[in-house]
This record gives structure tokens, sequence and C-alpha cells, in this order.
């Protein structure tokens, strides 16, 4: 059976008093066809042992494809779900869910079947001690170069600013204190709800036993831009957001120094041509090294190319806040 929410909501304060679950599996969905049997699948097949304790709640955003009918004929809940943004999806899952923990994993996202017997050592400190926790996900080895270095990069970060919403862990009683997710984010809901959550003492720990993979990576030039574009959409959404935004000031003088090369080019100046071209591949070996550090040249070289593609990805995320506005006009 499916259950209709209109709209995102904003205050969390009608949560159940009791939980009948251990866990709930939050999936916020569209059009995810190609993967939610498996990403079911293996949720079941790790939880094998404890039927009893955990829900899997697929939150549909208006998919015109069979993804709803495939989550519910694989035992899922599926919820339908009207919020304009992903992280409003998410919190309506919330709104219906009813387990002490609460998993995000998005609807490209399979888990071990080792993750369940991982998790149980930490319930307790997730549960009490204000822990969110996840993994940055596994890259499948099909994923084509230069862009499989890449995604390994951030898979190996071992950095605790924040975690992705793909695979993200956290209480309950932790996402009521702080408000659950921005639903006014159209991207980077995970880096800001980790970020209240520091505020109030939580800690943030990537755990790499935590298997799970990202069936869905991008592997094309073009499958990536847009990939990033969507990413960066909030950072350009106001002055705010985009002063807060590290990678988003970043993209801008990027997009400043590509400007300077084209005159250079159109001018016919060699010198200026040169000198744009170096600071391009500066602010990219920075970036690269701030983001990875060095391991070796042949890694470092693999992750300034698909740098270029990046910030070129997120500068574009400027249409976004243009085409909404426009759209609502």
């Amino acid at each position: 059976m499916s259950h209709r929410i209109e709209g995102g909501w904003h205050k969390l304060d009608h949560y159940c008093e009791s939980y009948d679950f251990e866990l709930s599996f939050i999936i916020p969905c569209y059009n995810g066809e190609s993967f939610i049997e498996v990403v079911i699948g293996s949720i079941k097949e790790s939880l094998k042992r404890c039927c009893d304790t955990y829900e899997i709640i697929l939150v549909d955003n208006g998919s015109i494809d069979k993804s709803a009918i495939i989550a519910e004929r694989c035992g899922a809940l599926v919820v339908e779900s009207s919020s304009k943004t992903v992280s409003g999806v998410r919190n309506d899952g919330v709104k219906v869910s009813r387990g002490r923990l609460i998993a995000f994993i998005d609807a490209d996202v399979e888990i071990d079947c080792t993750w369940y017997d991982v998790l149980l050592s930490k319930f307790k400190a997730i549960s009490d001690s204000k822990l969110i926790t996840g993994s940055h996900c596994v890259v499948p080895e099909n994923i084509r170069q230069p862009f499989f270095t890449w995604y390994k990069s951030i898979e190996d970060d071992d950095r605790n600013t924040h975690l992705g919403s793909g695979h993200l862990i956290i209480s309950r009683s932790l996402f009521d204190e702080i408000g659950g997710f921005d639903d006014s984010l159209k991207s980077g809901e995970d880096y800001d709800l980790c970020q209240r959550a520091l505020q109030v003492g939580a800690s943030v720990q990537a755990d790499s036993e935590l298997v799970a993979r990202h069936l869905g990576y991008p592997d094309t030039v073009w499958e990536f831009i847009v990939r990033e574009c969507w990413h960066g959409a909030s950072d350009f959404s106001s002055v705010y957001y985009f002063v807060r935004s590290k990678v988003a000031m970043l993209a801008a003088i990027f997009a400043l120094i590509q400007i300077g090369i084209l005159i250079g080019v159109l001018t016919g100046s060699v010198t200026v041509v040169q000198i744009f071209v170096f600071l391009t591949w500066l602010i990219l070996a920075m970036f690269v090294y701030a983001k990875f550090r060095f391991k070796n040249i042949k890694v470092f070289s693999c992750n300034i190319m698909v740098a270029y593609i990046y910030l070129f990805g997120r500068i574009c995320s400027v249409i976004y806040p243009i085409l909404e506005r426009n759209r609502n006009e």
C-alpha cells in the first residue's frame, strides 16, 4: 500500500514516542527502476536474520517509471511525496518512519551483506552519543577512467567534515534536535545537516567497514557535468549560500580565469593565454591537493583532469536558480 504526502514539512514535532523498529531505511527515488530491486534486495540480505527490527520506506517523487511498483513488490512501504527538493523528500520519509535509527540510502546504493553486523557494534553510540555515521560509497570496477580515480579518491577520503546523504545513518533523536534536512536546499543538504549536528555537539565519523556501493556513478563528461551542476545548485541560490560555499567561490574564480583565456585568444595575446592557463593549472592543483592530498603523479593528474570538469559543472549551477525563477513566473 502506498501513502501520499502533500508537500514538504518543517517542524519535526510529531514523531512517535515509541519505536516499532530499530532501524528505518529511507530511500528517496525518482525514476530509479534500474537499481531499486538490487538496492532493496541488498538491505533484506544484510538484515535477513532481523526481519522484525527494520522497515524500508521508498519515497517516490513523481517517478514515471516502474520504480514504485518494483519497490512495493519487493516489500518496501511506498510513500508518494510532492516535495520540490530531495531534502523535503527525505524529510517526508522520516515523517512516516518508526525506527529508532534512520539510514538514508539513495536509490542506486546497495549495502554489503556484512553491513548490519558492523552497525550492531555501533548502535548504542549512534543512539546515545550523537554519532552520525555511514561511509563514502565504494566505486564499481566498471567505471571508466579518469572518473574511477576521482570517485576512488572520494571513497578513500578519511576526513570527517560530513557524510553524503546517499549513505548516512543518524538517530531519530538527533535528527529531531537539529530540525531534519533543510528542505529549501536543492543540494548540499547533507553537508548542511552535518554542520548543524556538529554545532549541537554531535560527531561525524565515516566508517569504511559499513560498505555501500554506488551503482549509478556517472562516467561520461556530460553526465558528470550534469551531476555537479545539480550538486552546486543551492550554492548559487542566494548570496548567503554562495558565501558559505568554498567550492562555489572557487568555481567563480575558475570561471573568471577561463574568461581571461578566452580574451587572450580573441585578442591574439599569447602572453595573456599563457598566464591564465598557468593560473588554471595552479588553481586545479591546489584544489585537488586540498581535497585529496598527493598520492602519486598518476592519481594526481587524473584528478586534475576531472577537477576541471567538476568546476565547470559547478559554475554551470548558476543557471539553476534562473531556470527556477523563470518557471515560477
